[in-house]
């Protein structure tokens, strides 16, 4: 475990050659691993003349390089989608409006991706409505012919209760196991 952790900070370093990185920064790159992990590996990696600390000024953070980094190419851009943004590396100077268009073009691609993403959930909401209503008169249909076609009974006031009772469960039996089949077809048709 320790080592795989000091492996995924020393390969944080390289993918963000030649640019210095703090703890903060780390712990957003590294998940799962603390502040104080990182730091006591940090420790660890100078002792063992792997990494430097530049001490931070006037509320700026400390900061961490390789000592070397001879032979570890740096990425020039970062791509997002079809946008490629230009890394900004140690000791470049970025214009602000350079950072501004690429942040604006980021935003544009944001938007596009949202509403990509709402007209798909749109589509899908209208096929399920769509499909609601179809089962809805299909349901309909089936209960009106079951209606239709159902004989009333006849009752002689001489049948005792359970007579009675017995005729028309009968009569609505079916029709409550045809409704029942119905239901149990909807509620596994759209879990």
């Amino acid at each position: 475990m320790e080592e795989s952790i000091k492996t995924r900070i020393h390969s944080a370093f390289i993918e963000r050659a030649p640019n210095s990185l703090t703890i903060d920064n780390l712990v957003k790159v590294i998940e799962g691993v603390s502040t104080s992990q990182i730091e006591s590996y940090l420790n660890e990696m100078i002792d063992d003349g792997l990494a430097v600390k530049r001490q931070g000024k006037g509320g700026i953070k400390d900061d961490y390089n390789l000592v070397s980094y001879e032979n570890i190419p740096s990425k020039e851009y970062i791509t997002i989608g079809d946008i490629k943004v230009p890394r900004l590396l140690a000791n470049d100077r970025a214009r602000p409006e350079d950072i501004n268009i690429y942040i604006e073009s980021l935003a544009k691609k944001s938007v596009e991706l949202e509403n990509n993403i709402e007209s798909r959930i749109n589509e899908r909401l209208k096929g399920y409505w769509a499909n609601i209503i179809v089962l809805f008169g299909v349901f309909i249909g089936l209960f009106s012919l079951i209606i239709t076609f159902v004989d009333k009974i006849k009752i002689d006031a001489s049948q005792s209760f359970w007579n009675v009772l017995s005729l028309n469960l009968a009569q609505v039996l079916p029709l409550a196991i045809v409704l029942g089949g119905f239901i149990y077809f909807l509620k596994r048709m759209f879990k």
